[in-house]
């Protein structure tokens, strides 16, 4: 089994994201707030309208920054001879198990700032999970490989798992075939009783 974590650019990743929505705020709204109190008021209330205009970003940084490093330290993938594991979660945990023989699809997805962070991530599909999940034809990834430097070499990785098994039905409801093919022939051999009884009564 082969165990892998996300790349440490995920941490900055996650800080430029916040910077970005950080730098807004701050002239949207804690400059004007703090030049209103000034031009008003004065400097002391002035002083306290741009601290009440700030808390938010004084509340969220910290903790942003421990759920960065949480979020990091507890996500891993490991692939086994059989299946893909991946775990992630800090306040809620979630783990994703996928079979090597129903991944149908495995793409790459990479924004802007992650492509210039050498980022990227790796989703894996299967056909009944998109069908179930899927909304509008937009097909959902079952498991999500997040925030890799070598997408393409795991990409590499993962299909050549997938092409060494043989790949089982995926569709819909596979295991109650049997059971509509035994219903049908029951009906078809009801209605040939029906159909003797007919022609008898007939006769």
């Amino acid at each position: 089994m082969e165990v892998l974590k996300p790349s440490p650019k995920m941490k900055t990743l996650f800080s430029i994201y916040y910077v970005l929505f950080a730098i807004p705020y701050l002239l949207g709204v804690v400059v004007p707030v703090g030049l209103l109190a000034y031009t008003t008021e004065g400097a002391r209330v002035a002083l306290l309208g741009t601290l009440m205009a700030l808390s938010p970003i004084l509340v969220s940084a910290p903790v942003m920054a421990y759920w960065v490093r949480a979020f990091y330290d507890r996500a891993r993938f490991s692939l086994t001879d059989d299946e893909i594991i991946v775990e992630k979660g800090v306040w809620w945990r979630r783990k994703d198990i996928v079979p090597y023989n129903r991944i149908t699809n495995v793409s790459v997805v990479q924004g802007p700032i992650s492509r210039a962070l050498g980022l990227a991530t790796v989703r894996v599909q299967t056909a009944g999970f998109s069908v179930a999940a899927g909304a509008g034809g937009r097909q959902v990834a079952e498991a999500e490989l997040f925030h890799v430097e070598d997408a393409e070499g795991l990409v590499e990785k993962v299909m050549g798992m997938v092409r060494r098994l043989r790949p089982v039905a995926v569709e819909a409801a596979p295991e109650e075939a049997p059971g509509v093919v035994v219903i049908l022939r029951d009906v078809l051999s009801e209605l040939k009783k029906i159909r003797e009884l007919l022609e008898a009564g007939g006769s």
